[in-house]
């Protein structure tokens, strides 16, 4: 009878010895967290009437691809009459930069001896007419006329001669810096035009997945307003908070993590970000500790593809016995 108690009591010290030890053994540290991406919202900076949506919401997009189209309205008028303005400006600047023809140069230099010549036969007129007078063979009118006559004729030579000075020393630079000024100037209006025509195609900036996409042939957007959201797929990580007593952790530091969509399967991440600053733990984060107790925020990238995560989808990150 006593044997038979002595060897009950030794099993049931057994089992109390190793409930004991496995109420003491506690597994890895984990914390809870979701998975996250950037959303990126895009637009047009014009706005206008949506003429096609080519995406569909849900669908997988590459960088580059259009993804609605505006109607142009007026901007391909603007754009022809900016065009016409600036090839006006350009020949112009062009004919101030090459100055006068030679033909040009050639013709008032003739029109400059013609005009010496007529000075010089005024000249004489006056010479003989005042000889005249002089020996009472011509009246006063007579040298009054022959007077005002020879003041044209040299007003004219001087005129004659300062313009072929002009047309040999060519274009002001004044001018020809005014002519480029405006020109510059068309350009640039050009360009903006251009620019606002590119806008009327709204593309994705990254490869991703329509996130949210509300909208129809016919409709209406303004300018510098999202239109609809796109997924960035090429980076995504998981939002965790960790108590203050298991900050022993590095930036770069590599982690596990655990999705419930994918149970028995283990990703690999890598820390990204610790917060300097700590804050209460969320509502919908579960941690060991108490929840009065503070915590701080981290990211933990995950590598490898990530074309089957979601945002939204949670998991633990395994702050132990990470490889």
């Amino acid at each position: 009878m006593i044997s038979r108690l002595l060897v009950l009591a030794l099993i049931v010290g057994g089992f109390a010895v190793a409930l004991l030890y496995s109420q003491r053994q506690t597994g890895p540290y984990k914390v809870s967290g979701v998975v996250e991406a950037d959303e990126i919202r895009v637009g047009s900076r014009v706005g206008g009437r949506v003429k096609a949506v080519q995406a569909a919401e849900g669908s997988r997009v590459k960088a580059g691809d259009v993804l609605v189209t505006l109607e142009a309205f007026d901007l391909p008028d603007r754009r022809a009459e900016a065009d016409a303005r600036c090839r006006q400006l350009e020949a112009q600047l062009q004919k101030l930069e090459k100055g006068p023809r030679p033909q040009e140069v050639e013709a008032a230099r003739d029109r400059l001896a013609a005009a010496k010549a007529q000075a010089e036969l005024a000249k004489l007129t006056f010479d003989r007419t005042k000889k005249l007078v002089a020996e009472n063979n011509a009246s006063v009118d007579q040298l009054d006329r022959a007077t005002n006559d020879l003041k044209a004729a040299e007003a004219n030579a001087n005129a004659q001669e300062q313009e072929v000075g002009l047309l040999v020393e060519g274009s002001r630079k004044e001018d020809i810096a005014a002519a480029r000024a405006s020109l510059e100037a068309t350009r640039a209006a050009l360009a903006i035009i251009d620019r606002q025509m590119e806008e009327l195609s709204v593309r994705t900036p990254v490869d991703g997945i329509v996130e949210a996409l509300d909208l129809q042939p016919g409709d209406l957007v303004a300018s510098n307003a999202p239109v609809l959201s796109i997924m960035d797929t090429r980076a995504m990580w998981i939002r965790a908070y960790v108590p203050e007593g298991r900050l022993q952790l590095e930036v770069g530091q590599p982690l596990k993590v655990t999705l419930d969509a994918f149970p028995g399967e283990t990703l690999k991440g890598r820390l990204t970000f610790v917060a300097r600053q700590g804050e209460f733990t969320p509502g919908n984060v579960q941690t060991p500790e108490e929840r009065s107790k503070q915590v701080f925020r981290i990211k933990v990238a995950l590598e490898g593809p990530t074309e089957r995560l979601r945002p939204g989808m949670a998991g633990d990150v395994w702050l132990e016995e990470a490889k």
